[in-house]
């Protein structure tokens, strides 16, 4: 028979039990009830701040969107120069300060047409140029 020498090992205890042992259980069980309820208010304060930056992100996407022209197709109509002038001196005679864009959109007319006009109509005395219009 092999004999072996075989010592133990002494590990060294600390002064003091861990504080786990020297507490009451229910005590224990309070402390961890009290930090789930801590990480559980936490987590629904997070969720809910989520919530209010996605409806924050969408508002400010849509005011975005609202804020942006949007591009509009206009289909620009053949008619003669005298068609076009008449047109154009009857919707001044709406009395409305007239843009040349809101002529050209609004009679589907070519911008540089409106221009030559309302210029022509202008020099006949027939529309004025309002210079204080911003």
């Amino acid at each position: 028979m092999v004999r072996r020498n075989v010592r133990l090992l002494e590990v060294p205890r600390p002064e003091e039990d861990p504080k786990i042992l020297r507490r009451p259980l229910p005590q224990i069980l309070d402390e961890v009830d009290g930090v789930i309820q801590a990480v559980a208010d936490a987590t629904r304060k997070a969720d809910e701040a989520a919530r209010m930056a996605k409806e924050s992100n969408k508002a400010a996407k849509i005011a975005v969107e609202e804020s942006v022209p949007r591009e509009t197709v206009i289909v620009i109509r053949e008619i003669s120069r005298e068609e076009a002038k008449t047109e154009i001196v009857r919707l001044f005679k709406e009395g409305k300060v007239l843009y040349y864009s809101d002529i050209a959109r609004k009679l589907r007319l070519d911008l540089e047409l409106v221009v030559n006009i309302c210029e022509e109509l202008q020099k006949q005395g027939e529309v004025a140029i309002d210079a204080g219009v911003s």
